[in-house]
């Protein structure tokens, strides 16, 4: 969540700056609530059983 926390309503993102370093995630030029809702729809995402750990 540090992410949220640091580049929350950043404006001005593009490849040249990684998308906000990251935080931009449907790079669609600023870090908005459609990014936060993004970032906890993933984190939410459950594991499959089997699924290899890295």
């Amino acid at each position: 969540m540090t992410w949220s926390a640091s580049g929350r309503l950043c404006s001005g993102c593009d490849a040249g700056n990684d998308w906000c370093e990251g935080a931009d995630l449907d790079q669609m030029g600023d870090v908005d609530g459609v990014d936060l809702g993004l970032f906890v729809q993933e984190w939410l995402y459950w594991c499959p059983y089997d699924w290899p750990l890295k």
